[in-house]
């Protein structure tokens, strides 16, 4: 699961829904990024679990070519 990509389904309070794997999960933004948003629509990595939840990040950073 670690480095698989999703996208975000819709935001919630701290975290929110994505499609990763074909699967909904529970995410939540990556705290050592500093990233606190997540957007609809956004692209993400999986960078850690928690239990059922998933830590994501960007998956291409502002700036990268995606």
């Amino acid at each position: 699961m670690l480095g698989a990509t999703g996208e975000v389904l819709e935001k919630t309070d701290g975290g929110g829904l994505a499609r990763i794997h074909g699967e909904v999960w529970k995410v939540r933004p990556n705290a050592s990024t500093g990233e606190s948003l997540l957007r609809r629509g956004q692209m993400v990595r999986v960078v850690g679990i928690d239990g059922l939840v998933l830590a994501v990040e960007p998956a291409h950073p502002e700036g990268d070519a995606q």
